[in-house]
């Protein structure tokens, strides 16, 4: 019967195997995957390669928000340079979507 508990996985104990063997660093033996990260508007579980979060839309990351951001400015800029109202009003009222919506702001700026 075993005297110690040993909560070490496989995959720590072959890292140990290669790190003594001298096939790797002691650098080299973290390469866990990242862990899913929390949203910092809804706290839903935000996936490490999301720029975006599936459940709220807010952006996940500085690079996301100022892409967003960019494309806020080039979509509401074109509204100052419409040339009818009706064009102009719709741009205004695709801003109330977006705004209302974030989702809909994180679908269109997903890759």
């Amino acid at each position: 019967m075993l005297e110690i508990y040993d909560h070490t996985t496989d995959r720590e104990m072959n890292d140990q195997l290669r790190v003594q063997a001298g096939f790797l660093d002691e650098a080299e033996t973290d390469t866990a995957p990242p862990e899913p990260r929390p949203c910092g508007n809804c706290l839903g579980l935000v996936s490490p390669t999301s720029r975006f979060c599936p459940r709220c839309g807010a952006a996940g990351s500085l690079e996301a928000r100022e892409a967003l951001q960019e494309q806020e400015e080039r979509l509401f800029d074109s509204a100052a340079d419409a040339r009818t109202d009706d064009l102009a009003e719709a741009i205004r009222a695709f801003r109330r979507l977006t705004e209302t919506y974030p989702e809909l702001k994180a679908a269109l700026l997903d890759d």
